[in-house]
């Protein structure tokens, strides 16, 4: 009789327990698509550490559906990227994107908990915590990465042919533990959590343990205000390519008509202009291919035009063209040295 007793309360008992939990999913679920309304007409951004250098990178997030990733200080040559809705951009100073395949992109919408939110799997709440004086849910999740990859990146991914990465991708992502912290009274993320597994190497390769990353925990800016365009000027990167390597041939020109004018009169020319350099031109002045007029002498990093300045410091000149998003290489304000 008391085995029997038994039974029943610790049936009665795991049964209560199941209860509680099928009662704290549905209200974990239901927080998660409350803060997912909250987060989705909001501006905000978060600075964290890059896992492998020290200077900041900044994550910029506004509606609808709009990332950006500015490059860190101090790293000029780090391309600057950009999601807004399904298209993917990147540029090398911020300005003129180009569109395209970038695979660094493929890991912003692994930032955003308004993209996370639509793709949790099994929400699940964890012991309340108080941050900055405010008490926030703790939600744990995992990345429903099926349906993640299917509809955030296989079309990206695959018009390149890069289905290998994807597969390893795939793997990485499904391994993701997250940890979200939302505030009770707003109902936004103040803080996230991302544990990654090891990234998947080389088939037979051994894994390191130091190839398994630290959690990496970042808080939210809901004051600073979100610098992400709606539309984007952009080319496909393809026309951005091809248009830059006009706009190097036409310049060589111009370099040579430079050169020329100094074997000849003994100095570089105080400019770079038709007037000056006629003579020297094997052909007539060269067009710009992006604006279809003469290219001209600027430093406004405008695509097509060129910098010249003769005798800097110890150098007899300087000059550089510039490409679509600046890719040609002048990533600072003067002209970059003759090789």
């Amino acid at each position: 009789m008391r085995i029997r007793t038994a039974a029943v309360v610790c049936l009665a008992v795991a049964l209560a327990a199941a209860s509680c939990s099928e009662t704290s999913d549905s209200e974990a679920k239901t927080v998660v698509a409350q803060a997912r309304e909250a987060m989705a007409s909001r501006s905000f951004s978060v600075t964290t550490i890059c896992p492998s250098c020290d200077p900041p990178q900044t994550l910029e997030y506004a509606p609808p559906d709009r990332i950006k990733l500015s490059h860190s200080p101090g790293h000029d040559a780090w391309e600057f990227n950009l999601i807004v809705g399904d298209r993917w951009y990147y540029s090398s100073r911020g300005e003129r994107w180009q569109e395209g395949f970038n695979s660094q992109l493929a890991f912003m919408p692994l930032t955003d908990p308004r993209v996370l939110f639509r793709y949790m799997k099994e929400p699940e709440f964890q012991k309340d915590e108080m941050l900055n004086g405010v008490e926030h849910y703790v939600v744990a999740a995992r990345v429903d990465h099926g349906r993640f990859i299917d509809e955030v990146l296989r079309e990206n991914f695959e018009s390149e042919g890069a289905g290998d990465e994807l597969r390893n991708l795939e793997e990485f992502i499904e391994g993701l533990r997250l940890r979200f912290w939302i505030d009770k009274e707003t109902l936004v993320v103040s803080q996230m959590e991302t544990d990654y597994p090891p990234f998947p190497g080389e088939p037979g390769e051994e894994e390191e343990e130091s190839d398994d990353p630290p959690p990496i925990v970042v808080s939210f800016d809901f004051e600073a205000p979100a610098g992400i365009p709606l539309e984007p000027i952009s080319l496909p990167s393809e026309e951005a390519r091809r248009l830059d390597d006009i706009v190097k041939g036409r310049a060589d020109a111009i370099r040579g008509a430079v050169i020329g004018y100094n074997d000849e009169l003994g100095a570089h020319p105080p400019r770079a202009d038709l007037d000056l350099l006629r003579e020297f031109l094997s052909a007539g002045w060269p067009i710009n291919p992006y604006t279809n007029q003469p290219m001209l002498q600027s430093d406004t990093y405008s695509p097509g035009d060129f910098c010249y300045e003769p005798g800097v410091e110890d150098e007899p000149y300087r000059f550089g063209v510039y490409g679509w998003d600046n890719s040609l290489g002048q990533t600072i304000p003067g002209c970059i040295p003759p090789e």
